[in-house]
């Protein structure tokens, strides 16, 4: 394809990003997104054993491995009808949480942040005040204090496990780590931590405080009584110098598998998900998932289902642009957003639900959840503790005989990764993978355009920014706000 000339290298994500435009009374009229790494993870695994889909695809990010691990344990106690003992169970919502926990911390500070200290933002009177807060590298005083508090949440899963990242604490039937008294004082220790941090510094406010707000009324109450907390900074710098309240709608079909999982139901996840489209919500049907490589760097063989798709990179085609695939859903093929802001809208969260009625779905509502989500999922995690702690001695295992094991089988998983719902497909025959497909977050978000050229999410939101020089900044928060990953997208 022949691309237009205006482009740039997304700043400050995980992974390469380059995004090209065209632009017409200097704003962007139309934008292709391009992810432009490919490493093959998902040609590796054909032909392995199925249990190393475990190792091999923690490996493909080192921000969200436990969610990748997690996902392909679900995929193979799907394919193997398995069902983990309820104390797995509450050790990987624990494991996700504090994943997030860790990545929404330097998502904000490290990747968000800085781009709020831009030069063309110079005017404003709170920018001082900002880049005391977010000055790269390591100089305002966020990053500094996220660099040792991020840290120290993920001793939640050091305590279990000993390493981060890419341990592989579960298999299927459940975990394999040491769950006893010592383990779970040191593992509460570290959340109590990072609990002690973040309360007073994101909300400005106590956990429980914060649970009670629950209107966008009652919000902009909190947050006038709380100026210099980050989300009172945020909230008044992002709308009044950045307009980001105005920008980065993108795509209106929201898309979650829901949060975490019922310990003794471990089919169904304790914070629901679905596919909301024109305000009605649907169950998440996987059989509904297309993927489109029209556009990307593989062969194109139609719309095809995850588990249909066998790997091929081809950059013969000129019309193709990216490393990433197309993901659709439905017979109308439509785009999806994903996030945490899709995940609380579609959950039916009531203070995301009125702030995006009050003000509409954009790049500062996106950001500011990803600060604010972290105190629901610090008191879940401490009521978790108290379950593990109640039922000590109980299975942490309870795996399937080799008798029992079908070695031809399909099987999907699906989890909450701190980015959006991951998706992960496998195909067993003869006991050996046949096919392994991965779908994140980002590659929904920050997919090409489809089979009927329609662009992607990100490059929708694009749409409408300014083109010059200055509007650098505004562009890198919009896609800053979705966290994007390119190193799990284009595997």
């Amino acid at each position: 394809m022949s691309l237009p000339h205006a482009h740039e290298e997304v700043p400050r994500s995980e992974g390469d990003l380059r995004i090209y435009w065209d632009e017409q009374d200097g704003r962007i009229d139309a934008a292709w997104c391009q992810g432009t790494m490919y490493r093959g993870y998902e040609m590796i695994l054909i032909g392995r054993h199925p249990e190393d889909a475990l190792a091999t695809t923690a490996r493909l990010c080192g921000i969200c491995s436990t969610s990748h691990v997690v996902a392909a344990t679900h995929a193979l106690e799907d394919a193997w009808n398995i069902v983990p003992p309820p104390q797995a169970v509450r050790l990987r919502n624990l494991f996700l949480a504090a994943e997030s926990l860790m990545s929404d911390a330097r998502q904000g500070a490290l990747f968000f942040g800085p781009g709020l200290c831009h030069p063309s933002f110079a005017g404003h009177a709170l920018y001082d005040e900002v880049v005391q807060a977010f000055q790269p590298p390591f100089v305002g005083w966020l990053p500094r204090q996220v660099r040792d508090s991020s840290k120290r949440i993920l001793g939640v899963i050091t305590a279990f496990t000993r390493q981060w990242p890419h341990s592989i604490p579960f298999r299927p039937g459940g975990a394999t780590c040491p769950v006893g008294r010592e383990e779970i004082q040191q593992a509460r220790a570290a959340l109590d931590d990072y609990a002690s941090w973040y309360a007073p510094t994101i909300p400005g406010g106590s956990l429980e405080d914060w649970a009670q707000v629950t209107t966008a009324e009652q919000f902009r109450e909190w947050v006038d009584q709380r100026p210099h907390s980050i989300i009172g900074l945020f909230t008044r710098y992002a709308i009044e110098a950045a307009g980001l309240h105005r920008v980065g709608r993108g795509s209106d079909n929201l898309l979650s598998g829901g949060l975490y999982r019922d310990p003794t139901s471990p089919e169904r996840p304790l914070i629901p998900g679905g596919v909301l489209v024109g305000g009605r919500l649907t169950e998440l049907d996987q059989g509904q998932v297309r993927e489109h490589s029209r556009f990307s760097w593989f062969a194109d063989e139609g719309p095809r289902h995850p588990a249909e798709v066998v790997v091929t990179p081809d950059r013969s085609r000129p019309e193709s642009y990216s490393w990433a695939t197309a993901p659709r859903y439905g017979p109308d093929n439509l785009v999806m957003q994903l996030g945490p802001l899709a995940e609380l809208l579609v959950a039916g969260d009531p203070l995301a639900t009125d702030l995006a009625a009050d003000g509409g779905i954009s790049a500062y509502l996106r950001q500011l959840v990803r600060w604010t989500r972290g105190a629901a999922a610090l008191l879940l995690m401490r009521g978790w503790f108290d379950e593990l702690e109640r039922a000590l001695g109980d299975p942490v295992l309870a795996p399937s005989t080799s008798a029992n094991i079908d070695h031809d089988a399909d099987g999907f998983g699906v989890t909450n990764a701190t980015r959006g719902t991951l998706m992960h497909w496998v195909t067993l025959r003869a006991g050996r993978i046949t096919t392994y497909q991965v779908i994140t977050p980002t590659t929904w978000n920050a997919s090409p355009r489809d089979s009927d050229a329609v662009p992607g999410h990100f490059e929708q939101s694009l749409v409408g920014l300014p083109a010059d020089e200055p509007g650098r900044a505004v562009r890198s928060l919009v896609i800053g706000s979705h966290d994007p990953c390119l190193v799990c997208t284009t595997q």
